[in-house]
């Protein structure tokens, strides 16, 4: 076997939660009244769901984001079967 590197931004890890929330929110729906929901979620969502704090402070207080080391991957190895 050998390990095959998997890649995933903030950015993917952001809508893969948010999509989560929404199908958790779309069954309980379900659950409690029997009706069903349109779930609905966007890259370009979610990454304004993560910019919300910065965005907010930079509207109402003036305050620049800090553009530091804010650079996030975060990486995984999976072990795979060899292909025959």
């Amino acid at each position: 076997m050998f390990a095959v590197r998997l890649s995933l931004t903030l950015k993917d890890i952001t809508t893969i939660s948010d999509f989560a929330y929404a199908i958790l929110g779309a069954l309980f729906e379900k659950e409690r009244h029997g009706t069903g929901q349109r779930v609905d979620c966007s890259q370009l969502g979610a990454m304004i769901t993560l910019q919300t704090l910065s965005i907010t402070n930079q509207l109402i207080y003036g305050k620049q984001p800090d553009d530091g080391n804010c650079k996030v991957v975060m990486l995984s190895r999976f072990a795979c079967c060899p292909s025959r």
